[in-house]
């Protein structure tokens, strides 16, 4: 077994968000959009941003408003970087989401006060895509102050970044903790949940 796999969860160890009611909630999606771009910063595979439609679209039918936040690229973690912005991947989701969802992106930072004021606004039928994680230093750290303003975000934690699961960073480790110590669940996505039973599968075979 690999170190990613010892390191991963099994499918039933964590709850399904089918188990949960999001009606009228916030809810925080962990999602893993790193996807490769061209030199002019266009997409050129959208694989990982379709694989958490699933997740999305079933929170929105079931009338969440969805916080969704990635990773991308290799900022220093010292604010906006034009290059590493998750500018690209809001135009796809937007479009890949068109008549099902508002999709929203503002802000420079995760946790700006421009982002702030659109989570506390944000309404059932809402995406709102963070900024890239990584333009906080706390990301890659772990930090639980990081974690913490994350986790005021919403009213569950959804893990939907399977390929990001191994990390330590703060919203893959500290964030659901900080969910938990507040009674708030931590739930797995669709796509986890998928690829979890595909590796289970695997390693019994």
């Amino acid at each position: 077994m690999t170190d990613h796999a010892a390191s991963l969860p099994r499918a039933s160890a964590r709850r399904s968000i089918d188990s949960y009611d999001p009606k009228g909630k916030r809810v925080f999606v962990r999602a893993d959009f790193h996807v490769p771009t061209d030199d002019a910063g266009n997409i050129t595979d959208d694989r990982r941003i379709r694989g958490a439609l699933p997740t999305i679209q079933s929170l929105i039918a079931r009338g969440a408003a969805v916080v969704v936040a990635s990773h991308f690229g290799r900022p220093a973690g010292i604010g906006y970087e034009a290059a590493d912005s998750l500018q690209p991947v809001f135009v796809r989701l937007k479009e890949l989401l068109a008549g099902q969802a508002e999709v929203l992106f503002v802000g420079q930072t995760p946790t700006d006060s421009a982002t702030q004021a659109a989570v506390a606004q944000l309404k059932p039928g809402q995406v709102l895509l963070l900024e890239n994680l990584r333009f906080e230093k706390g990301e890659k750290k772990g930090d639980t102050a990081f974690a913490a303003t994350l986790a005021g975000y919403a009213d569950a934690y959804v893990n939907d970044a399977f390929g990001a699961s191994h990390r330590a960073d703060a919203s893959m480790v500290a964030l659901p903790r900080a969910m938990k110590l507040r009674g708030a669940p931590a739930l797995a996505g669709r796509l986890l949940e998928k690829e979890l039973q595909f590796l289970g599968a695997a390693l019994e075979a």
